[in-house]
């Protein structure tokens, strides 16, 4: 990012890698697969994942405004689906208070998305954001001592973090004194109240080290954070892993060359590391090299660690960019995303490259063109995290287009790379049709949107007596899609039955004032609409209300969802609890024939699900983002 733009270094030799790069760049494919185009104001980096979709298949992205600005911008769509231009019609904007250096947006799966941040004086802040309101909760501030930098500082990554499958809140950040330390939370939603886990923990050994990135492992919840250490030279990649017990291991290094560092215009702006872990356990990293023979830095190294391995797989790419993302799906597939190279004038452009199943890297290709004096030479932000990875099968990210070269006035831009086989446009005015996965992923099969809530509603504890049954509706696509469908049938099933005695808790939701000043400049138009009509008698709806989904009158319920062709059994839950901390007592593990359970008995209320399928060798893959369902039998 930024690259010699502003470092104004001479590429000597690099010339003569000129026609070598040519040739091993495709512009073949621009304009044909990919989505991309413009969203508003704001600014992304590599390390930090900016972008979340919700379980109500809505996409959320949160950036800082600009550079030298005190406000971090939340932008949002309104519908469920893959979006085109213009979908990001819900903004708020949060006064921080102090310079953002850089964010970062940890969603909780549910309602919550922690926006971290660290300034310029020092506090590294936490901004709870609710969904479903679209408000953001009171700040919470977690340290005061973070790193600070002067000048230009556009790309100089601070902090990072992620929620665990148990949900906690894991942190790092970059010190005041150059060190690099971690932290875990407990969040209360309710009176919005972060809880440490024990003591901070300083994880380098050394000192000089900056740009914390942090993963937790899909597989396991181990978890770790790699960072660059300019306490040598030459620099290091080092890394540290968490154990499942608690236990940090020693520092790992990750590189074989040299990494480039830089302390101008910020602190290490074109490096990261962009780090992220697939559903095997495997880790994936990508840096790039300080400068060598051809008189140019950035040929980017792909650095990647299985679950059998004692060491770091570091493997030199043919392509050279500044600070590369790595992009995930749910089949394993591994993307560079980056702008071009410097040396050949395509740096102003963003490219992409997909791993081979060999191994290999292809040559890149040509994924968004700027247009006159704009510039893509930005650092992507890809969308991963362990809970709450909705649509895994579709490569998500944003970036930032600097226009006329300038980085205090950047503009973000959303991408997307389609599932293997899906072809997309890159017109902004279409929407592709949403794409299948490889693991269970909810789908909705209802045309009207779901209408959040901003009011809490309670659940009383009515028992259902009706008969009728429903069929579940079986979608030809190489996702097992979460879907409900409502239409009586007589046909008989096999499908084994389930009474559920729990009665959920009749607790309304509490949100703590804030006071921070955001403001939403987009609302539905359709808004404080009931998501579910609880009470046992009929109350009037609002004019022009939208339609309830995923809401049965009468029982039995069944829950369905589509075959993966590797799966050897599926687990379900259902929960009256978001985070299921208590599952209740449905048919959970089933054979591979089986796509759907059915529940005869339940209380009247709202109910969480989601499925996840398992492969031949006893695997477990990623539970598919949670569906809602209402059944009111006295309604």
């Amino acid at each position: 990012m930024l690259s010699l733009k502003r470092h104004f270094a001479l590429y000597g030799a690099g010339i003569t890698l000129v026609v070598l790069l040519f040739l091993l760049t495709r512009h073949a494919d621009a304009q044909t697969n990919y989505v991309s185009f413009s969203i508003a104001a704001g600014l992304t980096d590599v390390v930090p994942h900016q972008i979340v979709r919700t379980n109500d298949d809505r996409l959320y992205v949160v950036a800082s405004k600009a550079q030298y600005s005190t406000h971090v911008v939340v932008y949002w769509t309104t519908q469920a689906g893959l979006p085109s231009a213009g979908a990001f019609t819900g903004t708020a904007d949060i006064n921080i208070g102090a310079e953002v250096i850089s964010a970062d947006a940890v969603y909780d799966g549910t309602d919550i998305i922690h926006i971290l941040v660290n300034t310029r004086t020092n506090a590294f802040y936490d901004t709870p954001f609710n969904v479903r309101t679209n408000t953001a909760q009171t700040r919470i501030t977690l340290a005061t001592n973070s790193a600070s930098v002067s000048g230009e500082y556009i790309g100089t990554s601070g902090i990072t973090g992620m929620i665990d499958t148990n949900h906690v809140l894991h942190t790092v950040y970059w010190r005041n004194d150059q060190h690099i330390a971690y932290q875990g939370f407990t969040y209360n939603q309710g009176n919005n109240v972060l809880t440490p886990i024990g003591s901070s923990f300083k994880l380098d050994s050394g000192t000089k080290a900056d740009h914390p990135s942090l993963a937790i492992s899909p597989l396991d919840n181990t978890i770790t954070v790699a960072w660059f250490s300019d306490v040598v030279k030459p620099v290091k990649i080092l890394a540290r892993t968490r154990s499942t017990s608690g236990v940090w291991g020693a520092e790992e290094t990750l590189n074989t060359a040299a990494p480039w560092s830089s302390v101008n215009s910020g602190i290490n702006v074109d490096q990261g590391p962009s780090l992220a872990i697939d559903h095997a356990g495997t880790r994936h990293l990508f840096y790039v090299q300080d400068y060598d023979s051809t008189g140019g830095y950035g040929r980017v190294h792909y650095v990647h660690k299985t679950m059998n391995e004692n060491g770091w797989t570091d493997t030199t790419l043919v392509t050279y960019s500044h600070d590369p993302a790595v992009g995930l799906t749910s089949s394993d597939e591994v993307y560079l995303i980056g702008h071009g190279p410097q040396q050949t004038g395509q740096n102003d452009d963003m490219y992409v490259s997909k791993r081979n199943s060999d191994g290999s890297w292809p040559a890149i290709s040509l994924f968004a063109q700027h247009t006159g004096n704009d510039s893509f030479d930005a650092s992507p932000s890809t969308k991963w995290s362990v809970v709450g990875w909705n649509r895994p099968d579709t490569i998500e990210f944003v970036f930032f287009s600097a226009p006329g070269g300038n980085y205090s006035n950047t503009i973000l831009y959303y991408g997307r790379i389609p599932s293997s086989g899906i072809v997309a446009t890159n017109t902004p005015t279409r929407t592709p049709s949403p794409t299948p996965s490889n693991i269970p992923t909810a789908m909705r099969t209802n045309t009207p949107t779901a209408t959040r809530t901003n009011t809490p509603t309670n659940t009383p504890t009515n028992t259902a007596t009706a008969t009728r049954t429903n069929t579940p509706t079986n979608t030809p696509t190489n996702t097992p899609t979460a879907t409900r469908t409502n239409t009586p049938t007589n046909t008989a099933t096999s499908t084994a039955t389930n009474t559920l005695t729990r009665t959920p808790t009749n607790t309304p939701t509490s949100t703590a004032t804030s006071t921070n000043t955001a403001t939403s400049t987009n609302t539905p138009t359709l808004t404080n609409t009931p998501t579910s009509t609880l009470t046992p008698t009929k109350t009037p709806q609002p004019l022009y209300a939208a339609p309830i989904r995923n809401y049965y009158s009468a029982l039995p319920v069944t829950l369905s969802w589509n075959r993966l062709t590797w799966a050897t059994a599926y687990e379900i839950q259902v929960d009256d609890n978001k985070f299921f901390a208590e599952p209740m007592p449905v048919n959970s593990t089933v054979t591979v024939s089986t796509l759907s359970v059915t529940i005869d008995a339940i209380p009247d209320g709202t109910y969480y699900w989601h499925v996840r399928a398992q492969d031949s060798k006893g695997v477990w893959g990623p539970w598919s983002y949670a569906e809602s369902f209402t059944v009111n039998t006295t309604g």
